[in-house]
């Protein structure tokens, strides 16, 4: 799984220029990643009343970093 952060990178290094990657994230981008970013917090949110309890760095690493 990537964070809002990390797709958003992707998807900056797919456009050739800042021009269309700036038109893209001004019609739709901001929102689809702000909506991401929404549903990453809350499912840590939910998965921390669970029980599921590791320090926050290891759920980092488990859940986003995939250059493991």
């Amino acid at each position: 799984m990537k964070t809002a952060v990390q797709e958003l990178i992707e998807i900056y290094e797919y456009y050739h220029s800042f021009e269309e990657f700036n038109e893209w994230f001004m019609d739709m981008g901001k929102k689809a990643m702000l909506e991401k970013e929404k549903e990453q917090i809350c499912n840590s949110y939910v998965e921390g009343l669970e029980g599921l309890y590791m320090g926050a760095e290891e759920y980092y690493e488990k859940t986003y970093n995939e250059n493991k």
